[in-house]
């Protein structure tokens, strides 16, 4: 399977009350396209911003060439440039900057976890340089270090800092969660006991790390980093700290009522959601666990994919694209279509979108797992060797995109084109573009009879094996203008909701099949937006629909105008059958799914 990398880099900066710097650090941000802030974390009471950027590796990584690297530079220059930590102040423990890349800035910078040469703990660090002990009245933080000489000798950079800049602390570590519970208390005391017996320092809950902050008038924070949180996880943490909180009653004053901080996601990386949850804080950043997923899925904008491969005969073959699919588990197959008369099958995969700070599209697991599919399918199917009453141009015949729940037209449009990209070049496969996803909106039916998707080439009604030429008579949208005749080619599209339904005709003449179903269609004066065909079944015929706005023109008239002219040919008609589930069951199927993955 083709395995994307990608590298993750957590900028934390000691400001969030000063919006003109941040928006200097974020410009900073933007100038290297292949890295995207994929979330952003402000707290205005602990004037705090984390920003969580990401980007591809390289097979080989290079520090000389790194988009990410470059990236966090420059937010490092723009952020010295517009903070003097002298006029800092906040409720949040700091003592400069804290990132995830190496670098070698002019300022102190310590290393920690996997990026020093004995895995030195980021918190052992922190304590030698005194980083928990708040400076000023009401457990702040305030100004600059009180001293330019250090109490341990930097990994790079020189000896002394500056009170402006203060000192830089720079890691790499697995995934980290940060999982925040608000005590309602002012007694910092009382919940510094309890952040004491959650973590694994204090002989609570191991791989946890806490410490109790005062968050505004009436609450104080157990923060908390889960560093193994698919073992020790949010939910396990909040227990205990509620238990430990009902022990405190006697000694809090007010009402020792914890809350869980609902705002943290529990996505992998990649699933950063689309929407930021306004409250008290205007983001938290995501975890990679994949726990309450279908929590957050409902709050995911969906995109819904349907590959149809030109094979349904070969059980083999079909497990093989099957695992392919399965691999990761952010894609659900919520559905798959076979017809043994037509050999092909198609699958409905379902997943999520992840966009950018700025609202753009960046990342589905969609686009690795049909990248998988189509890799899977060109190993165990050869057009040459194919045949069918369904007429097709390739092994991986049509892969189409369409929005579900909040998702638009437009990110589907993104990830036709992205999969279109990445077909053409890893597979050398001629991709046709079609509507939203094609520049000037090109309907697939018009590419098909370009290229002869609807001549039979065997026996006057079906299609075998490969008889076009190599060299393709139109310029495909990506790959090259040479056809595989063992792969043929691939249609992919983005478009809105298409309803497929099938009508059978008790009959083997397909002459009348084909009146009816020309009648019948748009393109021969029948009903609006429905494309129809009509295709050997067995010992029958169908008369196959595409119902391109099935809310205007439904199945329910598709069926009588069919009936109607088959009964003027003497013809009987059987009840049709939809291929697929309806939007609206293919969300809950998807739902339900995750669901289960998870329990």
């Amino acid at each position: 399977m083709l395995k994307l990398m990608l590298a993750c880099c957590k900028v934390y900066i000691s400001e969030s009350r000063n919006k003109s710097a941040l928006e200097s650090i974020e410009r900073a941000a933007k100038l290297f396209p292949e890295a995207a802030v994929v979330n952003k974390f402000e707290d205005v009471t602990y004037n705090r911003v984390g920003y969580t950027v990401v980007s591809k590796l390289a097979p080989q990584p290079s520090t000389d060439s790194c988009p990410l690297k470059s990236t966090v530079f420059s937010m490092v220059k723009a952020a010295f440039e517009n903070i003097d930590l002298e006029m800092h102040s906040g409720s949040h423990p700091r003592l400069g900057l804290r990132l995830a890349l190496v670098f070698k800035p002019a300022v102190p910078t310590f290393l920690y976890g996997a990026a020093h040469e004995e895995g030195r703990a980021l918190d052992l660090i922190r304590r030698e340089l005194g980083y928990f002990k708040p400076n000023s009245v009401g457990n702040q933080w305030t100004g600059g270090p009180k001293s330019e000489a250090l109490s341990l000798h930097p990994d790079e950079g020189p000896a002394q800092m500056t009170q402006a800049k203060g000192v830089i602390v720079i890691g790499a570590t697995r995934w980290v969660d940060n999982y925040n519970v608000p005590v309602f208390s002012t007694n910092v005391a009382a919940v510094r006991r309890i952040a004491k017996r959650v973590g694994g320092r204090g002989g609570g809950l191991p791989s946890v790390q806490a410490m109790a902050l005062a968050y505004g008038e009436d609450v104080t924070e157990v923060a908390c980093n889960l560093l193994d949180p698919n073992k020790v996880g949010g939910d396990k943490v909040q227990l205990e700290v509620e238990r430990l909180a009902r022990e405190e009653a006697t000694s809090i004053i007010e009402a020792n009522y914890v809350e869980a901080d609902t705002t943290f996601s529990s996505r992998k990386l990649r699933c950063v959601a689309a929407e930021t949850k306004q409250s008290r804080r205007s983001a938290m950043d995501f975890s990679p666990s994949f726990k309450n997923k279908k929590k957050s899925a409902n709050q995911s904008i969906l995109l819904c994919c349907k590959v149809f491969i030109s094979e349904s005969r070969n059980n083999a073959a079909l497990d093989s694209i099957e695992r392919a699919a399965r691999l990761d588990s952010e894609t659900v197959i919520v559905n798959k279509f076979e017809d043994r008369a037509y050999n092909r099958t198609r699958y409905t995969l379902v997943s999520y979108v992840v966009h950018d700070a700025t609202g753009t599209a960046i990342y589905s697991p969609l686009q690795q797992t049909v990248l998988a599919m189509v890799e899977a399918a060109f190993g165990v199917v050869n057009l040459e060797l194919h045949s069918g009453a369904h007429p097709r141009l390739g092994v991986v015949d049509d892969i189409v995109i369409h929005p579900l729940a909040r998702a638009s037209l437009d990110e589907a449009a993104w990830l036709a084109k992205a999969v279109a990209a990445d077909i053409g070049s890893r597979f050398q496969v001629p991709v046709f573009l079609y509507a939203a996803a094609h520049p000037t909106g090109k309907a697939l039916d018009t590419i098909r009879r370009e290229l002869g998707y609807y001549r039979p080439n065997f026996m006057g009604n079906q299609w075998a094996g490969w008889t076009m030429p190599e060299s393709l008579p139109e310029m495909p949208n990506e790959g090259p203008n040479q056809i595989s005749p063992a792969r043929g080619i691939v249609m992919i599209g983005a478009r809105q909701w298409v309803s497929l339904y099938n009508i059978p005709i008790m009959s083997t003449d397909v002459s009348s099949a084909r009146r009816i179903a020309r009648m019948v269609s748009a393109r021969g004066g029948g009903l609006p937006t429905v494309q129809t065909m009509a295709l050997v079944h067995e010992d029958s015929t169908e008369i196959a629909c595409m119902l391109l706005e099935p809310n205007q023109v439904g199945a329910d008239k598709v069926q009588t105008r069919v009936e109607m002219l088959a009964a003027e040919e003497g013809l009987d008609v059987e009840k049709g059958y939809f291929t697929d589930s309806s939007p609206e069951m293919i969300v809950e199927k998807y739902m339900n799914l995750i669901s289960n993955y998870t329990n």
